[in-house]
C-alpha cells in the first residue's frame, strides 16, 4: 500500500482524529464483532499497547468530512514482514465523537475482529494521547517491522531486531487498564474483552456455571481433585432459580451464545444415546460433546 488513495492526504501529528479512552471503550462495548480468539486474551493486550502498535503501523493516511473522518493504515505482519502489509481503515464521527467501525482488509480473521484493527485503534488513541510536538511529526513511512533486514540472522541483541518482545510487559502504557476502569465507570456488559481482563470480576452469573468455568475455578481452589469432589463442587454452584433464569436466556437456542457456551463439554439429550453406546475414547461422539462441527463431504 505505498500509494495514496482519492481524497486522503499523508497523516501528521496535526490532521489525525481525536480518539479518547472514553470512544475505544464505547465502541468495544457496543460492537458484537470482536469475539474471536484473534481479540481476545494476550493477543488483544498486546496489540492495543504500543510494543506491537508503534513497530507494526505506517503509511497512515487521512481524509476529512465535515462530520467524519476516515483513517487508512498499513499494518505489517509481525511473523512475515516481507508479506502485503494488511490495509486497516477506521472511520470516526468526529462530530458525536464516536469510532464508526474498524475494519482489516485481506485478513482471514477480520469478520471476528481481527488484531490489526486493534492495533490501529490503540495506536491513534496514543497519539491522541500525545503532547503537540513542536515539529511536524508524518505518519506516511514504512512501519518499523518492515525495515528489518531478514536476509541477516536474527539476534535480539542487534540493531536490526526490533525492540518489541513477548518477554517485556504487554502493557506498559496502561491502556487495557484505562479501558477496563472507563468501561466499569460505564457499567458495560457483554464485552468480550473485559471477560479476558478480568473474568471473576465481569463475568455474568450464567458464565460461572460453564463447565469450562467450573474446571478452571475448581482447579485452582482445590488441592485435591477427584470426580466426586468435582460433581459436588458443580453442584455448589446451581441452583433451581438460577436454572430457570437461564430456561429463559436460552430460549433462542444456537441463536444464543449462552447456550453454547453451557453446551460445551456437556451430554446433552441430542447425543446421550451415542455417549452410551460409544467404545471409542477420541472419535467423533467426543468431537461433538465438544463443540466440533462435522462437514459434509461427498462421502457423506
Amino acid at each position: 500500500m505505498a500509494n495514496i488513495e482519492p481524497g486522503y492526504e499523508k497523516a501528521n501529528a496535526t490532521n489525525l482524529p481525536m480518539v479518547s479512552i472514553q470512544m475505544v471503550a464505547e465502541y468495544f462495548n457496543r460492537t458484537s464483532m470482536y469475539v474471536s480468539s484473534e481479540s481476545s486474551g494476550i493477543k488483544a493486550c498486546r496489540s492495543m499497547g504500543n510494543k506491537y502498535g508503534d513497530e507494526a503501523i505506517g503509511r497512515v493516511q487521512v481524509k476529512h468530512t465535515k462530520t467524519s473522518c476516515s483513517v487508512i493504515a498499513a499494518v505489517t505482519p509481525e511473523h512475515k514482514v516481507r508479506d502485503q502489509p494488511f490495509k486497516v481503515v477506521v472511520n470516526v464521527d468526529v462530530q458525536n465523537q464516536k469510532i464508526k467501525n474498524a475494519e482489516c482488509q485481506g485478513c482471514i480473521a477480520a469478520l471476528g475482529g481481527c488484531k490489526h484493527a486493534i492495533a490501529v485503534v490503540g495506536w491513534l488513541h496514543r497519539r491522541s494521547e500525545e503532547p503537540s510536538p513542536t515539529d511536524q511529526v508524518c505518519y506516511w513511512k514504512k512501519s518499523v517491522l518492515a525495515t528489518i533486514d531478514t536476509s541477516k540472522p536474527y539476534h535480539s541483541d542487534t540493531e536490526e531486531s526490533s525492540v518489541y518482545s513477548d518477554s517485556e510487559e504487554y502493557e506498559s502504557d496502561g491502556f487495557i487498564s484505562a479501558f477496563a476502569a472507563e468501561s466499569e465507570k460505564r457499567n458495560a456488559k457483554d464485552c468480550p474483552f473485559l471477560l479476558h481482563y478480568n473474568f471473576s470480576k465481569f463475568c455474568p452469573p450464567f458464565l460461572k456455571i460453564s463447565l469450562h468455568h467450573c474446571m478452571v475455578d475448581y482447579m485452582a481452589s482445590k488441592v485435591s481433585h477427584s470426580p466426586t469432589d468435582f460433581k459436588a463442587f458443580c453442584m455448589d454452584r446451581m441452583n433451581e432459580a438460577l436454572i430457570e433464569k437461564i430456561s429463559i436466556e436460552t430460549i433462542g437456542q444456537h441463536k444464543s451464545a449462552l447456550w453454547r457456551e453451557l453446551r460445551y463439554g456437556r451430554i446433552t439429550g441430542s447425543i446421550v444415546y451415542e455417549v452410551a453406546h460409544c467404545k471409542t475414547s477420541n472419535g467423533s461422539t467426543i468431537d461433538k460433546i465438544f463443540g466440533k462441527k462435522i462437514l459434509d463431504t461427498i462421502w457423506i
